[in-house]
């Protein structure tokens, strides 16, 4: 009888410690999902516009991406070399998500765009696990368009 004594409180002390354990890990995703970053019904537009685009540079067709940038910002820079130089080594992406989103009047290098979002994504690459991509989107009449994209290797200044 002893020895059933000794195994139960064991057992309580263990299983008090798993409730413990349970009981802050529910406390926590609460907690997380608490604090998403939820947006707007135009900002949800936006985003879904920058994920299709992306989507077309995750599958490596740069021409096709470069194209469906807004006029202005293409002749601004040779996006296919860029993202042949900057996307393409970092591989598959393994993961995607919206971590932050800034409404701006203008952009600094091009004064002609005016009212658009930046939307950054924190990013998971084969090649790179941990990288930040910006895409810019400017609301062109009743719809969005990309006007802008970088990836940082580190958090940028001023954010």
């Amino acid at each position: 009888m002893s020895a059933f004594c000794e195994f139960y409180k064991f057992y309580l002390k263990i299983s008090g410690a798993v409730l413990q354990f349970t009981s802050t890990l529910l406390i926590l995703l609460f907690y997380c999902s608490a604090h998403a970053l939820s947006l707007s019904p135009d900002d949800e537009a936006a985003q879904d516009v920058a994920l299709q685009w992306l989507r077309v540079v995750d599958s490596g067709n740069y021409e096709e991406a470069a194209l469906q940038m807004s006029q202005e910002i293409r002749a601004l820079q040779n996006w296919v070399s860029y993202f042949a130089a900057h996307r393409g080594p970092l591989g598959r992406v393994k993961n995607r998500q919206i971590v932050e989103v800034k409404h701006r009047s203008s952009v600094p290098s091009t004064a002609e765009i005016r009212n658009h979002d930046i939307m950054r994504f924190k990013t998971s690459f084969e090649h790179k696990p941990g990288a930040l991509e910006e895409v810019v989107m400017t609301k062109m009449g009743c719809c969005w368009e990309v006007s802008g994209y970088k990836i940082f290797n580190s958090e940028p200044d001023g954010w």
